[in-house]
Order: C-alpha cells, then sequence, then structure tokens
C-alpha cells in the first residue's frame, strides 16, 4: 500500500512557477529592487545651485508664466496666467514662478484687480507647498483650487464695491474659464520638458500646445507695438503646420489663430476667414516643399486682399508673411520632423485594425485547431468498418423461414393456411425466449406444433438463423442512430464555439485604440519604445505588447506595470513574458480582486500501479481558476487512462474558447463513441472567477462538493450519470457567490465511502475544520479516511482543497 499526498499550494516567491501558474503578484526579487530604487532617489536640489545650473524650459516656463499673467482680454477677464502657474508650480515647485507670476500681473495694469489674481496666485502656492502629498496628482483638485481662489479674491472685490449682477457673472465666466485652462495647459507644460528624449505623442498634447502657443501669441498682441510681431509668429506657425503636418494641421491652426488675432479686432471675420483659408490651402502642397507653401499662403493672402477691397493690406502685409518664410527656411530638418511627430501623430507602432482582427483569429483558431486535432486523433483509432443495417421488424424473420423451408413443404398450407394463427402464436412465444436467450432450442416450441410440423430440425435452425442476423441488424441500427446523436451534439458544439470567434470578430476595437496610444506614450516618456500594443477588455484589462530586451533588469515588472496602471487606472501585474533573442512579448492583466491557495491528496486502491482518478486545476485568460476532476470507473491503468483524457480534453477545450458545458458534453460523447467496452468517467468542474467570486459547479455522475464559509456548509450534489454512460445526459450545474476566506472541497466518491466505514462523513470532517490552509483540511481528510481502511485500500481516493482570499 503506497500513499501519496500532494500540495500544489502556489508560492509567488519563485518567478518560474509564478509565471507557469499564471499568477498576478510581484516576486520578492522584483519588491527588493524596486524598494531599493525607491530609496536611492536623487535628492532635490536646493534654490541656489537649482539657479546655477538653469535650464533652457524653466526661463521659457517663466517667460510664459509673465506674459501669460499680463494677457488681459474680452473687457478685462486674465485667467490664463493663474491657470498656466497652477500646471507648473505644483510639479516643478518653481519658486520664482510666484515672482514672474506677480510681476506680470502687475505688469499688466489690472489696478486694484492685481490683488485678486496675486492672491489666487499665493493660495494655489500655499496648498502646493503644505498639501504636496495629499493632493499629488489630483490635477481636478488643482483646478478647482485655482478657479475657486480666483472667485473668492474677486467675490471680496465685489462685495465692498457693491453686488451687481453683472459682476458675479463676469467672475463667474472667468473662475470657468481658468478651470478649463489648467487642463488646457496641463498636457503642453510636460510635453516642453520631455520633447528632446520622446518620439511618440498624443493627440492631446498636440491640442495643448496649441492652445499655449495661441494664447501667447494673443499675449504678444497687447504688447505695444507688437501687433505686427504676433502676426509673424501666427503665419510662422500656420506655415510650419502646413509643411510638416498636412492640411488637416495647418487648417485646424488657421481657424485657432484667426480667432486668437480677430479679439479686440476691428476687422474680427476677416482676420478669421484669412487665416482659416490661407492655412487650408497652404497646407495642400505640403509635399511640393518649403517654396511652395509659402507661396501659396502668399497668393492665397492676395486673392482675399483683392476680394475684401484690400482691406485686409493693413491686416497681413507683405513684409509679415516675408519675415515668416524666412523663418520658415532657417529651422532645421531635424526641428521640423519633430514639431510634425508633435502635431500629427502616427499610429505607425499599434497594430492596424486588420492586423488585429487577424491576430485575434489567428489565436482562436490556433486553439481551436490544437483541440479539434485532439478530437481527430480520438476518432482515428476507432475502427472504421463500414455496414449498412437495416431496421427490420420480427415479420421479416418469419417471412424468411417460411422462404427457406415452409414454402416447399407438403404441409405448407396446413400451417401457414388452415392453422395460420396456431402457427403465428408458436412462433411468438419461440420469440420471446429468443430474446431472453438470444437463441430458441427445441423445448421452447409447443408440443403441438412439433408434432404437425414434419421439419422442425430444419425449421428450429433456419430461425435461429434469421433471428441472429435480425439481432445484429438491430443492434447496428442502433448503433447508427446514437452516432448520429453524438455528432449532432458535437456539431452544435462547434457551432457554439464558432458563434463566439464570430462575437470576437464583431468586437469593436476602435474603442481601445486611445488606450494603445495613451499606453505608449506614457512608456516612451519613460524611455521604453515597445511596439504591437494590444489592449483588451473583457472580464478585465489584458494588454500585450513586444519590447527590446532588458537583460534581466525586470524593468516590465518595476517600471512598465506601473505606467499601464496608471494610464488604465486600475492595478495591473505582468504575468507572462516570452523573450526570444533580443525581443520580448509581454503580457499584462488587470489585478483580480481573489486570490487562490490549493492543497491536495490522493491514495490509490491497494494492489494496483496507479490511481483511477485525476486532477488538474489552471488559470484561464479571462481572470477564472478552473479545477477539473475525474474518477475512471473501476481502478488500475484502464480507470486512469478514462479520467486522465477526460481531465486533460476539458482543459484543452477550455482554453480553446469552449464555455465549460459544451466542453463536458464533447467529453461525454467521446467517451461514448471511443471504445466499446463499458468504462466511464465522472467529471467534476469548478470554475471560480477571481474579479467577481462567483463558483459555477458542474458534475456529471460525481461526488458531492463542498462550501465552507463562515455562514455555514453548502453541499453541491449530483444526480446525473457520468460521462460516456448516454448519449443524451443533463449535468447539474449550481452558481454559487464566495467570499474572503471560503474553501472549496472536491472529492471522489472512494474518499465518501472510505469515510462512511469509519462512521464519518466529509461533511462532518470539512465543517468541523479550524485550520488555516486548505493543505490542512485535505490532510485531515486524507488522514481518517486511511484510518477507517483497516481491510486495505478498496478504492481510489482524491481530495481538492480551494482557499479564496482577496487581495483588495
Amino acid at each position: 500500500m503506497t500513499i501519496f499526498l500532494d500540495a500544489v499550494s502556489y508560492n509567488v516567491s519563485n518567478v518560474n512557477t509564478r509565471e507557469k501558474l499564471g499568477g498576478l503578484l510581484m516576486t520578492n526579487e522584483e519588491i527588493k529592487v524596486y524598494s531599493k530604487e525607491q530609496i536611492n532617489l536623487p535628492k532635490k536640489e536646493g534654490i541656489f545651485l537649482r539657479l546655477k545650473n538653469t535650464e533652457m524650459c524653466e526661463i521659457a516656463e517663466y517667460i510664459i508664466v509673465f506674459l501669460l499673467s499680463r494677457l488681459k482680454f474680452l473687457g478685462g477677464l486674465s485667467p490664463l496666467g493663474l491657470a498656466y502657474f497652477t500646471a507648473v508650480f505644483p510639479t516643478q515647485k518653481r519658486t520664482f514662478g510666484i515672482f514672474f507670476a506677480c510681476i506680470g500681473v502687475i505688469a499688466g495694469g489690472f489696478g486694484i484687480d492685481s490683488l485678486k489674481y496675486m492672491g489666487a496666485v499665493t493660495i494655489v502656492s500655499a496648498f502646493s507647498i503644505f498639501l504636496k502629498e495629499e493632493l499629488k496628482n489630483k490635477k481636478l483638485i488643482y483646478s478647482l483650487i485655482a478657479s475657486g481662489s480666483l472667485f473668492a479674491n474677486g467675490f471680496i472685490y465685489v462685495a465692498f464695491d457693491g453686488f451687481l449682477v453683472y459682476d458675479i457673472l463676469f467672475l463667474s465666466l472667468e473662475a470657468i474659464l481658468a478651470f478649463f485652462a489648467y487642463f488646457a495647459f496641463d498636457r503642453s507644460v510636460e510635453l516642453l520638458r520631455t520633447v528632446r528624449e520622446r518620439n511618440l505623442f498624443e493627440a492631446e498634447e498636440t491640442v495643448s500646445l496649441l492652445i499655449l502657443c495661441s494664447a501667447l501669441i494673443l499675449s504678444l498682441r497687447t504688447l505695444p507695438y507688437c501687433e505686427g510681431l504676433a502676426h509673424i509668429a501666427s503665419i510662422s506657425l500656420l506655415l510650419l503646420l502646413a509643411y510638416s503636418s498636412g492640411v488637416q494641421a495647418s487648417g485646424a491652426g488657421g481657424i485657432l489663430l484667426g480667432l486668437v488675432n480677430a479679439i479686440d479686432s476691428p476687422l474680427a471675420s476677416q482676420t478669421v476667414s484669412i487665416y482659416a483659408l490661407c492655412g487650408f490651402f497652404c497646407g495642400l502642397f505640403k509635399n511640393k516643399g518649403k517654396w511652395a507653401v509659402a507661396l501659396s499662403f502668399f497668393l492665397s493672402n492676395a486673392l482675399f486682399m483683392i476680394y475684401f477691397n484690400s482691406s485686409m493690406d493693413r491686416l497681413l502685409t507683405v513684409g509679415y508673411i516675408g519675415v515668416a518664410t524666412m523663418m520658415l527656411f532657417s529651422l532645421n530638418d531635424g526641428f521640423i520632423q519633430k514639431f510634425g511627430k508633435i502635431t500629427d501623430p502616427k499610429d505607425d507602432y499599434l497594430l492596424s485594425p486588420t492586423e488585429r482582427l487577424k491576430e485575434v483569429l489567428t489565436d482562436k483558431i490556433s486553439a481551436s485547431g490544437e483541440a479539434f486535432s485532439e478530437l481527430s486523433e480520438i476518432f482515428g483509432k476507432i475502427i472504421e468498418t463500414k455496414i449498412s443495417p437495416e431496421l427490420c421488424d420480427i415479420d421479416r424473420v418469419y417471412d424468411k423461414v417460411y422462404r427457406g423451408v415452409c414454402k416447399t413443404c407438403s404441409m405448407n398450407k396446413f400451417c401457414w393456411q388452415k392453422k395460420a394463427n396456431d402457427t403465428y402464436d408458436c412462433l411468438g412465444k419461440m420469440y420471446d425466449m429468443m430474446r431472453a436467450r438470444g437463441y430458441a432450442i427445441e423445448i421452447d416450441a409447443p408440443k403441438h406444433f412439433k408434432e404437425y410440423c414434419i421439419n422442425f430440425s430444419e425449421f428450429l435452425r433456419v430461425l435461429n438463423l434469421e433471428y441472429e442476423k435480425f439481432r445484429i441488424n438491430q443492434m447496428w441500427a442502433g448503433k447508427i442512430i446514437e452516432s448520429r446523436k453524438l455528432l449532432s451534439g458535437q456539431f452544435g458544439c462547434i457551432s457554439g464555439v464558432l458563434g463566439k470567434i464570430k462575437k470576437d470578430i464583431g468586437s469593436n476595437f476602435s474603442q481601445t485604440v486611445r488606450l494603445e496610444r495613451k499606453i505608449t506614450a506614457a512608456l516612451d516618456k519613460k524611455g521604453i519604445v515597445v511596439g504591437n500594443v494590444c489592449v483588451l477588455n473583457n472580464s478585465g484589462y489584458e494588454v500585450t505588447m513586444t519590447k527590446n530586451s532588458c537583460e534581466g533588469n525586470l524593468e516590465c515588472s518595476k517600471v512598465m506595470a506601473a505606467v499601464i496602471s496608471e494610464v488604465l487606472e486600475v492595478p495591473m501585474l505582468r504575468v507572462n513574458r516570452k523573450c526570444s533573442g533580443d525581443v520580448c512579448r509581454l503580457k499584462f492583466c488587470e489585478q483580480t480582486r481573489f486570490k487562490i491557495e490549493t492543497g491536495s491528496g490522493y491514495i490509490k486502491k491497494s494492489a494496483e500501479e496507479r490511481s483511477g482518478d485525476n486532477f488538474s486545476c489552471m488559470y484561464l485568460d479571462d481572470g477564472r481558476f478552473l479545477i477539473v476532476m475525474s474518477d475512471g470507473m473501476g481502478s488500475g491503468k484502464k480507470a486512469n487512462a478514462k479520467s486522465s483524457l477526460t481531465v486533460s480534453l476539458i482543459k484543452k477545450l477550455m482554453l480553446a474558447g469552449f464555455d465549460e458545458e459544451t466542453a463536458v458534453k464533447l467529453i461525454n460523447s467521446i467517451l461514448i463513441s471511443a471504445d466499446s467496452k463499458e468504462i466511464f468517467a465522472t467529471v467534476d468542474v469548478c470554475i471560480i472567477n477571481l474579479y467577481t467570486g462567483t463558483a459555477q459547479f458542474i458534475k456529471s455522475g460525481a461526488s458531492s462538493s463542498f462550501i465552507k464559509s463562515k455562514d455555514g456548509l453548502k453541499e453541491i450534489k449530483s444526480s446525473s450519470l457520468p460521462a460516456g454512460v448516454m448519449s443524451e445526459t443533463k449535468n447539474d450545474m449550481e452558481l454559487h457567490n464566495l467570499s474572503g476566506g471560503d474553501y472549496i472541497v472536491l472529492a471522489t466518491d472512494g474518499t465518501h465511502e472510505a469515510l462512511l466505514e469509519g462512521e464519518r462523513s466529509i461533511k462532518d470532517l470539512v465543517g468541523a475544520f479550524t485550520g488555516e490552509t486548505p493543505q490542512q483540511l485535505v490532510d485531515g481528510i486524507m488522514s481518517y479516511s486511511l484510518a477507517s481502511q483497516n481491510k486495505g485500500i478498496k478504492d481510489d481516493m482524491t481530495v481538492f482543497c480551494v482557499k479564496i482570499s482577496e487581495v483588495m
């Protein structure tokens, strides 16, 4: 007698084990490296040291905050300086930014209103300094602080000056503009600081940068004698957009710049028209070179000057266009190329919708092909004997006996005409005996029938011969009908899988393109270049991508998982990494709500080399955990082969995309058709959704399972037959909700019967369990089972236990 006790508790301290089992946690090695990096972060430099190493972007930020702070438009609104200051100061801690913001306000000549804006700057600075950790990355709160402080300071002024509805509405408009301007400037602030190191950009960054440029041009127009300089800057920016990005960017930029230059302009409609149309036309000649772009702008402007009766001559002069053209030619190709990437981001690093569809189809069909290949091998082992049976009735047997024996007999008319009813009654009695025994003998015939039948011995021989043929025909006819039912069920299963594939093909992948771009751009900001990014969202987010190998630095777990988590706003963990040469294919999955700990044990029957029971477990791609247990009929090698086949095929079918009920039905049809001998196998399936905490049980002839929770003990029973008994079986299915700390116990009938012999039940043992780990529960059950078998192990015994714990 040999006893085997296996613990299948998943220890995530080993990277390979964790990846093999699909675990969703960081390893101890990764945590140590990550913690070390956090401890060794460089300390922030002091103010005086920073002044010695002032970067160009810092100087640009001071100039921008000064220009925007002094900007006043639409009758006295000045929210842009505060919005830009709020976007810069909390993240960069620009102490001198406060000084430049206040100087800008004073230079704007706001008078007593200067206190309103300087007070708002002070309030934002105070929140950023004293609540920096609490408000970290809280952009919405910072925007509310900026707009709220501006409204509060202005309200005090309005209160002293006298409440007017106009003043309140004007102040509310200014606060709203400050709120939205913060988000408009926020992306451009980060872009300006990282533009040199980056190669990929997001559309939101492009819009933010154009809005910032437009605001600066508007500020230039308010400077004395700088209206012409604003037009030169606008034309230069428009020519650059046209040459680097084409008609879409230049057309949109023309409208935006036209609106900016039209503010407080006596020729507002003409200004918007000329910028919009000139931007459109010059963008059409992007591929013709710089001269073509500049010349098309000049000619478009000249035509509109004629149309507006030369009223545009004092708006966009030849001198403005000439200076802007010179500036365009002075820019090097590297700068223009970089600018083009910002203003016209491409999707070259992403899979096209067609390629994405092809990849999904390939994966699905490949998995299905493997499953059907397995089925093909099984059916290939079946003897392909072509037999064409007839569906016969017993009257045809009687007819053949008559034609073979009685037709030429001299007593023909007496037996089959005069005594026809009596003859048929005698044959009926013999038929009953043939059905029971398989053939008829002399004593089965009535005595009077044997007396008047002169060829009874030949009659009995032919009757047995024809009945044997009839019985064989009936058997084969039944098998054909059974096979047709099996094929019908299998085709139905295949139809269901193809339906799921069709559903996947019809999914709207365009919704994930934006997320893929954001992830790629976010990783690029960290200096990580990736390709073939694909985001799927079924039960949870799943992200796959390729990147150059980090040579074992675990960059994918330390940095990439955190970046992807921030973009998707859910915790993501790397669950798979396949590196080939210098390229790694990575897979990240959304962290599940629950985690799994398992324990198992089995004892084989005495005097047998193998156990007839088999079980297995694995993580599925959609965040579910599969447990399969099967008990082959009897024990030993043959029973083991049946149960092993059952467990293996269910796993393959589930991975191929079959739903659990369809997989069990297919297994039933396979076991019926794959072997002529009556060897059956129970099917016990439990699938736990680690996102929702639901457990689905599917049983086909399996023993009871149990759920132990704080609310008590639940028993999941089965009333169906094992797989392979009948072609049409109805499996038992139940759905239960789980919570942290619950245990699930699956066991074969050998365990149940062994415990009952010892006057204990597995239900009692599970209910009385007070330990912590599932392996302790399994060990206790197996110990009691073994102790109850005094005369040797009568049947294979197997127990599998799962503990569910919450991780967040």
